[in-house]
């Protein structure tokens, strides 16, 4: 199992992960593409002390692991740790709203 600490990819005294930019960038530099096709699951640590992670943030981030794998194959490919709240705001909103829109663009295209 790859664990992926996001400490290690945020400035120093910054406790909230945001923008799409970001979260998109952050994918490309953890080559997160590649490893959506891997057999490998992989654990995002949020740190402790983030106090948000946007929903820009995690579309940048997950948008494409979450369309191309489906709910919940993403859940089985990746777990979080973080504090609870944001666990809950992951799976209450952030999944099911990126859904929701792919969901919506794609209505009428098949």
């Amino acid at each position: 199992m790859t664990r992926i600490d996001l400490s290690n990819y945020r400035k120093s005294g910054i406790k909230v992960f945001s923008g799409a930019g970001l979260g998109s960038d952050l994918r490309d530099t953890l080559k997160l593409d590649v490893k959506d096709n891997e057999a490998e699951k992989i654990t995002i640590v949020i740190p402790k002390d983030t106090w948000d992670l946007t929903p820009s943030f995690f579309q940048g981030l997950f948008t494409k692991s979450i369309t191309k794998l489906g709910k919940d194959k993403f859940y089985e490919k990746y777990e979080f740790e973080a504090d609870d709240s944001i666990i809950n705001t992951i799976k209450d909103k952030y999944v099911p709203n990126i859904l929701a829109k792919n969901n919506a663009l794609t209505i009428g295209r098949k």
